[in-house]
């Protein structure tokens, strides 16, 4: 999180130097991160904190493991797990904490001597790596989409074999159709089976409806929250925001996900900045995938530009119809298929130019993490698309959570290169 670098500096000072697994691995070390959450005070949104608060109450719920412990890919929809009590742990967003507190490195030595290979997604190499190293919660059991990445269901695959445990897979087609529909909505349905079998729990209607519930008022709340961000300057402040993507992962189906939304709504509404304000606003830019969680200068030197901001994310966008109750599994579907990263690159390119209208973003960033199939595959029929389109791209090559893979110098190079050329040609 952009606003928890003092908490993140916090941590690994109370932790050590040499940060161990069994710290990692005890919920009295989240009990003790979420007071420093709590009791900071330079937040600049509430709505933030609240966010690194309930992200570290998840994780120690793993830990404690009072209810069954699923590990989930990304956008899994985790809905179906708050239903039947069950706690999601999203081992991929874990990944960038790690990277953040400085456990990565390890991780992946570990990875490495066991084979894991090193042209794959760090993410999961670091996975694998704090999953062998006793970093992680254990699962009950794993559970993956194929929707958008190859590599999380090898590596669940792979780790159910290393736990014993079993392993449920949700085969997405890359077409959004009637048949393709019903296709996911069968495999959830059986999922639900295979729950049913490993936690000896029913799916009950009431506790699905509020789920379903929750999850709709956070899909709105979002929505709000990024009617907000049209706004100019842009509000967020000038990097990327991805302080909330641990709540994209796993939050949908809690009650808290939209209290925080809403919160930060609310907040937007109320502190909306002022276009008079000391640097007028010249560039905004659309931000694709993420950014380095380990400790770098990219981002700061991008702060160093007044003016400058990154007016929105395609991590934030809220691409998916809202959930029916009455037809959950169909609706589910839906939710899975309706991301526009599935099936040909068109249809991604579509969603960005959408959002760099909506947001008046003049050129785009793409952060190209290393080993990235689904990213890095259909970068450069992107860029020239979308240059096509007068949407100026600068693909920046790097690395989330493996620092050996990120050249930081020419990356920030580049980056202050890309905002130059829109400042030299007024293109602001």
């Amino acid at each position: 999180m952009r606003e928890g670098g003092g908490l993140v500096t916090k941590l690994r000072t109370l932790l050590g130097e040499d940060l161990r697994r069994h710290a990692l691995a005890s919920p009295v070390t989240y009990r003790l991160a979420r007071e420093l959450v709590v009791c900071r005070k330079t937040y600049t949104w509430k709505a933030t904190r609240m966010a690194a608060a309930f992200g570290l109450d998840l994780t120690a719920a793993a830990y404690r493991r009072k209810n069954p412990v699923a590990w989930t890919s990304a956008f899994f929809p985790t809905e179906l797990l708050y239903a039947m009590g069950i706690v999601p742990f999203a081992p991929e967003t874990a990944s960038a904490a790690a990277a953040s507190l400085g456990v990565a490195e390890a991780a992946l030595d570990l990875a490495d001597r066991a084979g894991v290979a090193r042209d794959t997604c760090s993410f999961h190499r670091v996975t694998a790596g704090c999953a062998l190293g006793g970093y992680f919660p254990p699962p009950d059991f794993l559970l993956a989409t194929t929707h958008l990445c190859d590599g999380a269901p090898q590596l669940f695959r792979y780790l159910a074999d290393y736990y014993g445990r079993s392993f449920f897979v949700v085969d997405v087609p890359v077409s959004w159709t009637p048949a393709t529909q019903t296709y996911v909505a069968a495999q959830l349905e059986e999922l639900i089976r295979f729950l049913r079998k490993h936690t000896g729990k029913d799916l009950d209607p009431e506790r699905l409806r509020k789920a379903f519930a929750a999850s709709n008022r956070a899909r709105e709340a979002l929505r709000q929250v990024n009617a907000a961000r049209q706004a100019a300057p842009a509000p967020l402040g000038t990097g990327p925001n991805l302080d909330f993507l641990y709540l994209l992962f796993v939050g949908f189906g809690h009650p808290q996900t939209a209290t925080v939304f809403a919160t930060l709504a609310g907040e937007l509404r109320e502190r909306r900045p002022s276009a008079a304000d000391e640097h007028p606003e010249r560039v905004r830019l659309l931000w694709l995938h993420l950014k380095p969680y380990f400790p770098n200068p990219l981002l700061e030197r991008l702060a160093a530009f007044p003016g400058v901001a990154v007016a929105f994310e395609e991590m934030n966008h809220v691409y998916w119809p809202a959930l029916d109750p009455a037809r959950p599994f169909w609706s589910l579907a839906a939710k899975v298929l309706s991301h526009f990263g599935v099936g040909p690159v068109t249809r991604r390119v579509a969603t960005l130019r959408y959002l760099a209208k909506t947001y008046r973003a003049r050129g785009i960033v793409h952060f190209n993490h290393w080993g990235c199939r689904q990213g890095n595959g259909g970068a450069l029929v992107m860029r020239d698309t979308l240059r096509d389109s007068g949407l100026p791209v600068l693909i920046l090559e790097g690395d989330c959570v493996d620092r050996s893979n990120f050249a930081e110098g020419p990356a920030c190079t580049r980056l202050e290169g890309f905002i130059e050329m829109f400042l030299a040609n007024g293109m602001g």
